[in-house]
């Protein structure tokens, strides 16, 4: 069990039972930490591995970025056979975290509270759409549905609503349910007892915004979408600079606003009652955004990156994919990592941003994402299968 025995999980067992983001997501950073983590696929597989292009030699690039060091094992839980194999496999382990639409695990008579009740020191954490009680709690939960419903798409783009770039709501998701199973951990070192985590995407979605939510409770007022802009300071946004490419700046205080219009040779600003005081800088966004942005067409996004920095002046670039591959804060942070896989061979993936201890300890070792059914045959020899009850059932197709 012990997969990199100096990582602070190495003694934990995990079993996935869901698919596609939010429950990989959460047991893969738990993997990095050290953690044993045993994916249970339904015959066919994680839908993600069909999810494709891009792909490495049929491998999808989907589920190779978010089932890295897993072990996988195909199981039809419909099935007597299929539902032993996971009662043995429950009796081993640490978590349980799953994302199968409710109800569907009482009927295989294989609810949380019936495998906390054969293994009362297993956690358990189900990750569902809407929270128990409410009229939609027994919904699916689909991440672009949640970013729509949770109020992030209405304070999001410009002049339309816009979802963002990625599966927000599944990854915000998945680390709440990671801080839950830590919290969870801790506490059964007190008490020796499991214990039942449900975090909704809803839930986490609204929680994830805190600020914006209280702006509203305070003052009945709803936030409007600004695109790049923020509500509460100016200026903060996105600008175009000589080379075509785009520049990221934010003035949060009086000392940085001082320290802009001094950089673009525009000290004037300082003096106009227009953009005297932040407040004043919000009335009058648009004025002066506009005046900004054509000032900055002067010099390149890189000239421009240097002077401000230069007098600390909060700043940055959009940078594309490529961009960020080949970013020295990003090499340099072991962010990109090399694996060997069975079948797509060496392949580079995105690795985990947490480090334990001090002066350059590194993170666990990265290991590839899982065949299916790669390690059904040592998992059931581990739990005391023999060869012939493994040709049975993998004969059967019960397991894979």
């Amino acid at each position: 069990m012990k997969q990199q025995p100096d990582q602070p999980l190495a003694e934990i067992r995990i079993i996935e039972l869901g698919g596609v983001l939010a429950v990989p997501y959460a047991s893969m950073m738990l993997g990095d930490m050290g953690a044993e983590v045993i994916k249970i696929e339904k015959p066919g597989g994680d839908d993600t591995r069909h999810w494709l292009p891009p792909s490495i030699n049929g491998e999808s690039a989907y589920f190779l970025g978010v089932n890295r060091g897993k072990k996988s094992i195909v199981l039809d839980l419909k099935t007597d056979k299929g539902k032993e194999v996971l009662r043995a496999l429950v009796l081993t382990a640490d978590i349980l975290i799953e994302n199968i639409s409710r109800g569907s695990l009482e009927k295989l008579g294989m609810s949380c509270a019936e495998m906390r009740a054969l293994n009362p020191r297993l956690i358990t954490c189900s990750i569902k759409g809407y929270a128990r009680g409410t009229p939609k709690e027994n919904d699916p939960g689909y991440d672009f549905i949640i970013q729509g419903r949770s109020g992030f798409m209405s304070i999001t783009g410009k002049e339309d609503p816009m979802k963002a770039g990625f599966a927000v709501a599944d990854i915000v998701t998945g680390l709440f349910a990671m801080n839950g199973i830590l919290a969870a951990l801790y506490a059964r070192e007190k008490d020796g007892v499991g214990v039942h985590i449900e975090v909704p995407l809803l839930s986490a979605m609204v929680a994830s915004m805190p600020s914006i939510a209280m702006n509203y409770l305070v003052s009945r007022e709803l936030p409007k979408r600004v695109g790049n802009a923020h509500l509460n300071i100016v200026p903060y946004d996105c600008f175009n600079t000589r080379d075509g490419k785009q520049i990221i700046i934010t003035v949060g205080n009086e000392k940085q606003w001082r320290a802009f219009c001094e950089a673009i040779e525009r000290e004037w600003l300082l003096h106009d009652s227009k953009f005297a005081t932040n407040a004043d800088r919000i009335v009058n966004r648009e004025e002066l955004t506009a005046y900004i942005q054509q000032e900055l067409l002067a010099r390149t996004r890189d000239e421009w990156i240097a002077l401000f920095e230069a007098r600390n002046i909060p700043t940055g670039p959009i940078q594309n994919f490529e961009e960020v591959c080949n970013d020295p804060n990003v090499l340099q942070a072991g962010m990109l990592t090399n694996m060997k896989h069975p079948t797509a061979g060496s392949i580079w993936g995105i690795n985990s941003p947490i480090e334990f201890g001090e002066g350059g300890v590194r993170r666990a070792e990265s290991l590839p994402p899982p065949l299916l059914g790669e390690h059904t045959n040592s998992i059931l020899l581990e739990l005391g299968y023999s060869e012939d009850d493994i040709a049975s059932v993998v004969g059967e197709n019960i397991v894979v």
